[in-house]
């Protein structure tokens, strides 16, 4: 089974920002934007290393499911 990727140290404000952007950047080719507030904010939270991508998924997968 593969490890999970961990972060032991938060990125900056600039690598958050950068990684948002780079997120978007990758949606819009397809014509795609993340419009729903709640999954906006757990993008965010993601980027800026305060909950882990598993977390993330797993908040976002309750959210639509309900």
């Amino acid at each position: 089974m593969a490890k999970p990727m961990t972060q032991d140290v938060r990125p900056s404000a600039e690598d958050a920002d950068k990684h948002l952007a780079f997120a978007e950047a990758a949606l819009a080719p397809a014509g795609h934007e993340v419009t729903d507030p709640v999954l906006r904010d757990l993008l965010e939270r993601k980027a800026r290393g305060e909950i882990s991508a598993e977390e993330a998924l797993a908040a976002a997968r309750a959210h639509i499911q309900n």
